[in-house]
Parts: structure tokens; sequence; C-alpha cells
């Protein structure tokens, strides 16, 4: 549902005043409460007052969701089809579904920098350029604080630029992983920042040979990262602990020939959901038995988008018209129907605890040949 913004003005009366004509002042609605929303249902939020794009960061502050960066769109044609960077952002509050700019960052234009939330500020480090251009990774970052609106710039750290760095946060440091160091090389190296002391330090390398592209979480001790080679045949784990500051290496998970969805962490275990209809099958991996199991193949359940842990099971949904909630004690999917939604792809992805926020995405369909970025308009949410 979408609200009525408050009035700019508001007209007070003194004490013991009547209204303007004389009788009763007329009865007041409540504004519609974000609690108004039943579960299972989705809707689109209010239009955010910056452009919409894909390759931004996204992230969750407890009240808040700040968006930041990214790729918006450019023209039709010539140099700008594939997308203008951005160095705005904004910050919304799905309580009263509205939005507000925040303060310029003193950071350049950037697409998929790192960025988590420390519990005081967002934590933004890294990225790389628009597509079509030849600018390279960068090596700075920011930190944004919500409550004072105000960006301050990172002490430089002790590496070179990195485009689309894994980040996490262990309650005390922010540990950064790997990133595009130029063309499709990717670093096996990373580096831990402490807010507390604005200090860096650097993390070994993980014992991993080369690989095409990697995710990471946390586990709340360990980060365990998961590396695979371009053709999804071989994929490698390793665990790091921040504790001893030592690799180790986990059993490899089996594979499918074409992949998983993003890992989650379901508090016991490591999630990897289907990723599509042609690698419906998903895995669990039980950190104690050093063991991955197959779990059941989420089709014709199954809908692509980043798998988030709910009360209700670890959810994925990327704004189409079916959502699939998977329950790991029951180790079964289901699905929920909702209403038809434009296509989107990559949106980034926050749960608030109670909804699914999706903001931004591509619009052009799968296996359309498509000469421009065309952004999906206005964000979406569900309740499962």
């Amino acid at each position: 549902m979408r609200r009525i913004p408050p009035l700019l003005a508001l007209l007070v009366l003194p004490a013991g005043c009547s209204s303007l004509d004389g009788g009763a002042p007329p009865p007041s609605s409540p504004p519609p409460s974000a609690a108004d929303h039943a579960p299972g249902t989705s809707w689109t939020i209010a239009r955010s007052p910056v452009p919409s794009r894909v390759g931004h960061i996204a992230a969750w502050t407890g009240t808040e969701m700040v968006v930041w960066g990214g790729i918006g769109e450019g023209a039709r044609t010539g140099p700008t089809r594939f997308g203008v960077p951005l160095t705005d952002g904004a910050a919304y509050t799905p309580d009263t579904d509205t939005w507000r700019k925040i303060a310029p960052s003193p950071l350049t234009a950037r697409s998929l920098p790192a960025a988590v939330w420390t519990g005081r500020t967002v934590f933004v480090w890294g990225g790389s350029g628009v597509p079509g251009e030849t600018r390279p990774p960068v090596a700075d970052g920011a930190e944004y604080d919500p409550a004072a609106d105000a960006w301050t710039p990172l002490p430089k750290a002790p590496s070179g630029p990195r485009g689309t760095p894994v980040a996490v946060w262990t309650g005390t440091e922010v540990l950064l992983w790997s990133g595009t160091l130029d063309g499709d090389r990717r670093s096996a190296d990373g580096l831990a920042y402490t807010p507390a002391t604005r200090t860096w330090r650097k993390i070994p390398p993980a014992p991993l040979a080369a690989f095409w592209d990697a995710d990471a979480l946390w586990t709340g001790r360990d980060l365990i990262v998961l590396a695979r080679s371009e053709s999804w045949t071989g994929s490698r784990a390793v665990s790091y602990s921040p504790e001893t500051n030592t690799w180790r290496r986990l059993p490899a998970p089996p594979s499918t020939g074409h992949g998983f969805a993003l890992p989650v962490w379901t508090g016991t275990r490591l999630l990897l959901p289907g990723l599509n209809a042609e690698s419906p099958r998903g895995l669990s991996y039980d950190p104690s038995a050093r063991r991955w199991t197959w779990i059941p193949a989420s089709k014709p359940v199954h809908a692509e988008g980043t798998p988030v842990l709910t009360p209700k099971g670890v959810l994925t949904w990327s704004g189409s018209r079916h959502a699939a909630l998977y329950d790991p004690a029951a180790n079964r999917w289901r699905r929920l129907a909702l209403p038809a939604a434009p296509y989107r792809e990559f949106p980034t992805t926050v749960w608030t605890g109670r909804d699914l926020l999706l903001w931004g995405g591509s619009t052009c369909p799968p296996g359309a040949a498509c000469a421009s970025l065309t952004v999906a308009p206005a964000g979406t949410a569900l309740r499962p």
C-alpha cells in the first residue's frame, strides 16, 4: 500500500479553540502502517528520491535500508547505453514507507563494492567501474553513519584495488576477502578492518588455486568461502578463523555442473539452494560433521533470488510471482504464490526481520538481446 506523504505544514490552534468552521474537528485517520500487510503478500514500496540502479549496495541498519552507488540508466544508444555511474544514495524506512536522501559521499562512482553494516555504520570499500568502460577497480572506502547522516573516509588499506570483494561483519571486525585485480584474475587473500581503532590488518591467502568466482559467509566463528571454476564443475571450500588467523580446507561440495544460488547460514548449517530449473537440487553443509548432503529439488516451486534466513525458513525471491520457502527442520520447500510482477534481475536483497525488500535490478528478460541498461523503477516487499 502506497502511503500518502504527510502535510508539509500543520495549522496549530491555541488551546481551547475550535476548528476553523466552528464545529468539532473532523476525526483523523491514522496513516497506513507496515503492520497492515498480511503474511504471504507482496507490494510495491514508495519510489526513491534517487534513480533506481544496478550494482549498488544495500544495507539494513535495524530501521532503514541504505542504498548507495551503482549504475543507473543512460541513453538508449551511445557510450552511456550500458549505464551511468552514480554517487548518490538514499535511506528507506519500511515502517513509514518513506525515503530520505543521504549526505553526499566522498567516494568516486563505482559498482559492486563490498558493503556491510557494523552496528553503527555502513562500511563501503573497493568496487569496479561501469560495464563498457576501462575504469579499473578502486582501493578506497568510507563509513556512513545514518544517525549523523555523515560519511567518514577509511584509512588507506594495505592492499591494492579490488573489484567485487566480499565482506562480512564478525562483531568486531569487517573481513574483506578476494576481489578482481585485473580482468578476471581474482585474489585469494584479504583484509580485516576494526572500526573501533580504525586499523587494518592483512589476512593470509586462502589455500586455493586459481578460481573464477567465490561467495563467502560468516558462521559466528569462521568465514566460509566457496570458490568455483567458470564451468561450475570444480567447487572448493575453505574456512578462515580470525581467532587463529589461519585457513583450513573443507570437503569439496558435490557438483551439478550448473552451480547453486548464493549461500546462507541457518545457525548450524550452510545452505546452498538450487540455482534454477537446470540445477534445482541444493546442498547443506554441516561443519561439525564436515559433511555435505543434498536437499530436495525446489522445482517447481523454486524462485531465483538471494536466499535469506527468516523465522519461517530460508526464503528466496527475485520479485517474480512465486517465492520459495525452505524449512530446514522438515527438509521441504513450499511455494508462496504472489501477484504477477515485472521481471527484475540482480536486485539487492534486504531482510528487515519481518519483510524482504528488493530494490533496483535489471529488467532485461533472460535470453533477450538488450542493447542498453534498463532498471526496475521501484522496489518491492514480501512478507512471508
